[in-house]
């Protein structure tokens, strides 16, 4: 069973599971574009017959299973968190993180002595 609860480094077992498969179902995907039929579905070219293995995998649930471009989505926003949850939650981080709106400039971190 999958715990909600961080492990002791901070990171989430589960959301880097769910991160190694997005990166499975994107190679996935490119290997399958190297598939004529499927590459033609994928690229808007005829609509490939009802019931074959290309239609099965275009056209139903099974399009999951090579899902690139929505996998990329998962799996860059999944690293967001699980790559920045470890330094914001951190004993040794006494510090907080700013952000300036309006101004352009990316966060910093101010330490906690002058606040």
């Amino acid at each position: 069973m999958i715990s909600a609860r961080p492990a002791p480094t901070g990171r989430w077992k589960g959301l880097d599971g769910l991160r190694g498969l997005a990166a499975i179902v994107v190679v996935l995907h490119h290997s399958l574009l190297t598939s004529p039929s499927l590459a033609l579905a994928y690229f808007g070219g005829p609509k490939a017959p009802v019931g074959s293995p290309s239609w099965l995998l275009t056209y139903t649930p099974l399009h999951l299973v090579w899902a690139g471009p929505e996998a990329v989505l998962v799996f860059f926003v999944l690293s967001g968190f699980v790559l920045t949850l470890p330094v914001l939650t951190s004993p040794a981080n006494d510090c907080r993180f700013v952000w300036h709106l309006g101004t352009g400039r990316s966060a910093h971190c101010e330490s906690a002595q002058r606040r």
